[in-house]
């Protein structure tokens, strides 16, 4: 009884895990970001700051390619887990840059994604995002 009146106290139970925050899901899920991609991503915010909609395709397509190269060496699950990490990441640099409306539309895809694929860490954490987005535009 003393162990189901403190997971109560706690606001918890015990099947219950924290949901972390979406900025650190890439690297949970597998993608960690090499110091190269750094300038891509730079470029990428200027142009989506300055709704340069054709060189944003461009840089996505060159930021896409250059983690794709990061995470080919990875099989089957790992694979996969860390492309959605990639994903989480272009998503991440659309949020940060204001294109809230961008940001949950890449979420919608991710979790598209995660779901197919059965990530159910990822898509608690997502889903999450998606909410909080939602609300910041009402």
């Amino acid at each position: 009884m003393g162990e189901r009146f403190q997971e109560h106290v706690s606001g918890q139970e015990k099947d219950e895990e924290p949901s972390i925050p979406l900025d650190a899901l890439p690297s949970r899920l597998g993608f960690s970001e090499p110091a190269e991609l750094g300038p891509i991503k730079h470029s990428l915010a200027e142009a989506m700051v300055s709704r340069d909609n054709e060189a944003v395709r461009a840089i996505v397509a060159d930021y896409y390619e250059a983690g794709e190269w990061v995470i080919e060496e990875l099989q089957d699950d790992e694979y996969g887990r860390a492309q959605i990490g990639l994903l989480v990441t272009l998503a991440l640099i659309r949020r940060d840059a204001g294109r809230t409306e961008d940001f949950i539309e890449d979420l919608d895809d991710i979790l598209e994604y995660a779901t197919s694929m059965g990530y159910s860490e990822a898509i608690q954490v997502l889903e999450e995002a998606r909410t909080e987005a939602l609300e910041a535009l009402r």
